[in-house]
Parts: C-alpha cells; structure tokens; sequence
C-alpha cells in the first residue's frame, strides 16, 4: 500500500467509495479511442483515385489534381482519417488586413498557394462522407509510404506515453457528435509541414500552422495565421465555454517531506446538456486516485503521466439539470524542494483547471480552500484568512476569496516576514526566505507600500484589503488577487538603474490591471501586461524623482523593439502587431511577447499621456482622469482594445481610429531626421523653418510630436507639431527669442528612432 496516499486519506478524513484492488483494471473509453487513433493504419479494403477534386473549407481551398486516397481503420466504428498521395494544391487568403500582414510577415507573402504530395486528414464534419459518395472505393495495396507519412504525421500528437492528443481531435472523437472540425496536415517531399485548422473548441477556430522551425520544437506548430470562421468578431461566448466550474472547495495537506495530496469539490454549471466529457489541466506530476460525482458515484477518468489534461466522463443527469458537482482525488509531486527553495511547479495546473480552450481559465471561481501543512512551515494564499488553528505539529488554515476570481495559488515555505501598515492603505506582508537580505527585505516593502499608494492616487481604490508579496525561486514575477510573487534574486540587492523597483512596481499594478480589470482575449491582453509596466516606469519616475531613470527604462524598451532581430549584414521576421498578443513569440520570434505586449504596450500609454499633456503648464491630469475613470468602468470586468479607444476619443476629443491601427494593430516604426534654419527679421524676432523626414511607414502614416525650444538661461518653450508624409516642412511660430537648440522628440512623446 502507498503510505503516502494514506497518509493523505486519514489527515483529510476523504470518505470514498471503496473499489475492488484486485480487479483489473479496464481500459476508459478515452484509452481505446486514444489508442485507435494513436494506432491508426491504412484500409487496404478502401482505395479511391482521385482527380480533379476540390475541397472548400472557410479560407483554406483544396485541389487534388491527381493521386490516391487511403481511408483508415475507423475510430469508434466512424471513419474520421485518410491519407492523400499524389499531387494537389493548397490556395489560402486570410479575410482580413492584420492576418494577411502577419502570414506576409511569416511566410514572405499575404497569401499561400501551395503544392503537396501528402495529406493527412482528420474530421469532425461530412468531409469524408462526401469522398465516399463523389470516389470509387476499392481493395489494393497500401505503399509503405502511406504508413510512414501516417507514423510522422502522428509526431505532433504529443507524448504517446501520456496517450495525449490535440483537445480538439479528442473531444471530437470522445462525444461521439459530428461537428466542424477539419485538421489537415500536408507538405511536399522534403518541404516543412504546414496545418490547416477549423477548430470547433476555439473562439477563433479557422487557423493555419507550420511545423515549429527549431529542432528543439520538431514535433510542434507555430500558427501563422487565426481568425473566426466567416470572419466574424472573436466571441468567447461560444460553445468553447460548455461547462464552468462557479465554485471550488478544496482540502489540501502537505506532508513533512512536502508530499502532495488534495481533494477538490468543484460546481459544474455545464452549457451543453449534450457534453458527457469534462477536461482539466493538472500538472503532469499529478496523480489522479478517483473521481465521485455528487451522489458519490464512481466517474470513469483518465490521465496520463505524461498528460497535463484530465479527462472525466460526466452521465446525463436523469433531471436534465445542468448544474451537479464533481470531488477529484488526487497526489503526487506539486512542489519541488530545491537547494532550499521551496516552490510549485505550476503556479496555477497544482488544481484542477477547467480546460474548454484557451480562454477558459480565465473564467472567475469562488474558492474556499483549507490547508493542513507541518506547523514549521508558513502558508500564504490567494483569500482571506478566516480560520487558523495550530499544533506542535500541523498548521491547519481556511482560505475564502472575498469574490470570485480568475487566477488562485498559494506559497509555502520558512519566510521571514516584514509587515508595513498606512493609513489608508492596505496592510503589506513581505515573506522571504532566509537567504535573503533583511535591508533589501525592507526595501521591498517600502516599494510595495509606496506603489500601492501611487496607483490609488492615480488610478483609484486598492481592489483587496491586503497584499502579501512571497519571495520564489524564479527570475520573473507572477501576481495574484491579493498577493504577488517575485524573483529571489530581488531580494538580494536593489540595483541603481531602478530595474528592481520597476519590477516589484509591475507586479503590484496588476492588482489593477489584469485582476480587477481584466481583458477580453488574447488581443487585448496589452491592457493588463502593457499597463502594468508603463505603471510601473511611471511609479519609478515618481518614487525616485529621476526623469533620467524613467526615460531609461523607456529607451531599454524602445532598443528591444527597434532592434529586434537586426543582425549585422541581415534581418529576421518583423515584429507583429500588439494586438496579435502571445502570437507574437513563436520559434522564430522568441522574446516577442515581452517586446511587443509589454514593452510596445507600455509605449502606446505613454504617447497617449504625451498627447494629453497640456505643454505650456505641463498639466497631465486629463490623463490622470482618463485612467480613473477606466478603472472604475471596468473593475472587475473585462476589457477590449475598442472600450479604452473610446474612452481615450472622449478624453482627447477626436477619432482615435488612426492611432490604433497604427500602434495597437498595426507594426510600423518610423525613423526621422530632423532639421531647422533660423532667422532673425528685422524686428529682433526669429523665423524658423523645420524639415522633418520620415522613414520605414507609409505615406498616411502621422504623430504629433513636441518640440523644446532652448533659449538659454533656463528659458524654454514646447509646442506639439504633426509630422506626415516623406517629407514634412513647416514654420514656428514667430519667435521672440533666438533659439539656441531645438530637440525633435521631446520627453519621447513618440516612439521612434531619430538620426
């Protein structure tokens, strides 16, 4: 017997059902589905030439020429795959300006006409249906290419040791209903692989993918292209949302060697009556025991070790309700004791996570979650504290959100603690581990504190009533409601160019940005990483009364976008837009999503703050107000790109439309040279004239960008001008005084490179 598994059913008192040890135990459903498809060969009995056949799938259009189709063995006695050899086209046109650039970007072109020798086919639809009323089937013999294209194809289906493939292709095979998917793989002899997608599980479910350029990603897929079919508006209220999951009670107990074990109780509100399959993700070092529904009936599951989803089929309920509850037992290796670091190794899969597709964790849950631990560590979690007992040996303490939230984790580990308290302010908590330094500890809660009441001045009220800060090992930050966690490595010294500040300061400004206002889809996801870091180089300008070392860390973003991949005698693929969100890194563009998202992001609030600053009294309040008030709009909701447009038109008064498809959709960076001559008129004052050239955008492309006029002796004046077209002249204002210098670009109002 597994001690530590009794272990864990004795502290948590689990009460399930007990199941025959000695029985064998059968294969799931999802098993024998996964291994006909894992195992899929050829049909020697259905053979069917083909030539001059067309199939028309959303934008994807395919032609085959000539050639051989193999149906293979069924799945679940349908046929759902074949194999195509011989000769065929692919025609593909993205509907729209932004997917076109970015397939232009990736592929050197706007649209794909592409040849092929082999195809593998998987569906959902009528696909094959239709081949086998339009071809003639019959016996023949299978070339051996057709099994060896079949045994590559299936690389890309992940680990076969976890039995773990594509979600869409599973779910799809597991519920046994016909739906829209169509998955194509398909390449010329010695070419890279390309994909052609329609997922019914995604919100937006036409995409086209290529295998992965790296040897290190062989086996997986850069997408190139995602849109909705029909070209409609991405919905995530589609039936990828099928089930959510309203509310989690949770036992949890950490043994003295840091052993795992859990039992989650969660509330199922399921949209489809029809879906009897359930997913979630949990960490591949998790170990599922058993799942009850709510009447402590046994629920046929899978998971594999080497699988992060979890797989659970869900009876009709005999009421047809659409709402029941599931317990999931589970253990195994969550947290990781390394060189004295304690950490998790999923800051978020250590629970179950309904997986519905790529937007689905972002969904909010209520949490209540106990913890028992040995009382010589010290837990901090997401929620309020609302019960705590303590023994010589066990802590044991019960966590409750205030309100449903969208990310939940917790910490553990021997921390010193720091607290700091302000009026007005909500209490900080500092958890370190003792390799840290006790002053540096200090500094970062004076960081924390002074952050929290720069963004409650600036933006409005600290959505939680305290913050606790958690000391992990990792070299980037993660945050939560209520609690943030940063790098060790900012706990062992500051460093002088006010990279720590910014750094602790992003994490706390996603209290406001990200959690309490959250973002629609991954096109929008600017507004929680690209706010978070312009709040923090703006809370660094604040905190250490040093333009410099703000304007530094805005030039260190503007080098990492401008100089992306720039290579001495080359380039590599542009950057794409902010709206393409985590698109943007893929094999070839790696670092991209921090460049772009983060950095790009952080530019585009600071021209907008730029174009709000009043430059004769150098009043920014307007854009104080602004901020204030989306704030509050959309605390805890979501936000879209388009509702912080218009609340930036109604702030600046005009249609902002040609600055976000400029900055936000779109990826041009111009390049200026900037030039005046100057003359004194006959009454003592001075004509200026100045030439702007503009490089790497197009003709229609335009800022507004402020000038600062030196006269010397402390004298100065800025005005804001607007620059278009190759080449832009205009005349100053007569002058009173002799300029001694004129600085293009000043306080960086737009982000450029100026020769």
């Amino acid at each position: 017997m597994n001690t530590f598994q009794a272990l864990s059913i004795s502290a948590l008192a689990f009460s399930i059902p007990a199941v025959g040890a000695m029985e064998e135990r059968q294969p799931t459903r999802y098993e024998r589905i996964y291994d006909e498809f894992i195992n899929i060969k050829a049909d020697q009995a259905r053979i069917a030439h083909v030539s001059n056949l067309s199939i028309i799938r959303d934008a994807g259009n395919f032609f085959f020429q000539d050639g051989t189709f193999y149906l293979c063995t069924p799945i679940d006695r349908k046929d759902r795959v074949c194999v195509f050899l011989g000769k065929g086209s692919f025609l593909f046109t993205p509907p729209n300006e932004i997917e076109r650039a970015q397939t232009q970007r990736t592929l050197e072109k706007d649209s794909l006409g592409q040849e092929f020798h082999s195809l593998l086919l998987v569906v959902g639809d009528s696909t094959i249906e239709e081949l086998k009323t339009k071809l003639q089937f019959n016996p023949g013999a299978i070339p051996p290419e057709v099994s060896s294209y079949l045994k590559s194809s299936l690389k890309y289906q992940g680990e076969k040791d976890g039995k773990n493939a594509d979600f869409f292709i599973m779910k799809t095979f597991l519920e046994d209903n016909r739906n829209e998917l169509f998955y194509t793989q398909f390449n010329s002899k010695g070419e890279t692989p390309l994909m052609f997608l329609i997922d019914p599980y995604d919100e937006e479910q036409v995409c086209l993918l290529r295998r992965a350029k790296s040897a290190h990603y062989q086996d997986r897929r850069d997408v190139i292209s995602q849109f909705q079919a029909g070209n409609r508006a991405p919905n995530q209220d589609l039936m990828t949302n099928w089930f959510r999951c309203n509310k989690y009670t949770l036992e949890i107990h950490i043994a003295d060697n840091l052993d795992f074990s859990a039992s989650a109780e969660i509330a199922i509100d399921r949209a489809q009556r029809d879906d009897k399959w359930l997913s979630f993700l949990l960490i591949d070092e998790l170990v599922v025991d058993s799942v009850l529904s709510a009447k402590n009936m046994h629920l046929s599951f899978f998971k594999g070790e080497l699988n992060p989803l979890l797989w659970i089929e869900y009876p009709l309920l005999p009421d047809h309700s659409l709402q029941d509850t599931v317990r999931i037992f589970y253990h195994g290796d969550a947290i990781k004791k390394d060189d004295g670091s304690i950490y998790l190794r999923s800051s978020l899969a250590w629970c179950p996570l309904p997986y519905t597709g790529k937007s689905a964790y972002q969904k909010k849950r209520s949490m209540d979650v106990t913890y028992r631990i040995p009382s010589t560590y010290t837990i901090v979690s997401v929620g309020k504290c609302v019960s705590r007992s303590t023994t010589e040996e066990q802590s044991i303490t019960r966590w409750i959100t205030e309100k449903p939230v969208r990310h939940f984790s917790f910490n553990i580990g021997k921390f010193k603690e720091h607290h700091v308290t302000q009026d007005s302010l909500p209490p900080v908590t500092v958890l370190m581990t003792p390799s840290g330094d006790s002053d540096v500890q200090e500094d970062v809660a004076s960081d924390i504190q002074s952050s929290v009441d720069f963004y409650q001045f600036v933006y409005g009220p600290c959505p939680f009533s305290s913050l606790y800060a958690c000391d992990i090992p990792s070299w980037s930050g993660e945050a939560y409601p209520g609690m943030i966690n940063l790098s060790n490595s900012t706990f062992q010294s500051s460093d002088e160019i006010s990279y720590d500040v910014a750094f602790r300061a992003h994490e706390v400004a996603h209290q406001w940005w990200g959690i309490s206002v959250g973002f629609h889809s991954y096109h929008d996801q600017w507004l929680s990483e690209g706010f978070a870091e312009y709040s923090s180089y703006w809370f660094t300008q604040l905190r250490l009364k040093n333009n410099k070392k703000f304007f530094d860390l805005l030039t260190g973003a503007r080098k990492r976008i401008f100089q992306a991949r720039k290579y001495l005698l080359s380039s590599g693929q542009k950057t794409g837009p902010i709206s393409l969100g985590y698109r943007n890194e893929t094999s070839a563009t790696k670092g991209d999503y921090f460049r772009i998202v983060y950095g790009k992001g952080a530019w585009v609030l600071h021209m907008i703050r730029n174009m709000m600053l009043d430059s004769k009294t150098m009043d920014e309040k307007p854009f104080m107000r602004m901020m204030k008030e989306f704030y509050s709009e959309f605390r805890d909701s979501a936000a879209t790109t388009n509702d912080f447009k218009k609340i930036v038109e109604k702030y600046l008064n005009q249609d902002m439309t040609w600055f976000f498809d400029q900055w936000v959709y779109g990826i041009e960076l111009p390049t200026y040279s900037f030039d005046y001559s100057k003359r004194r008129l006959p009454d003592g004052k001075y004509a200026v004239h100045c030439t702007v050239v503009t490089e790497d955008v197009s003709e229609r492309f335009k800022m507004p960008v402020l000038l600062y006029l030196d006269f010397g002796d402390r004298r100065y004046y800025r005005l804001r001008v607007w620059v278009q077209g190759r080449k832009c002249e205009f005349d100053l204002p007569i002058l009173p005084l002799e300029p001694k210098d004129i600085l293009f670009n000043d306080l960086s109002s737009v982000l450029c490179e100026v020769d």
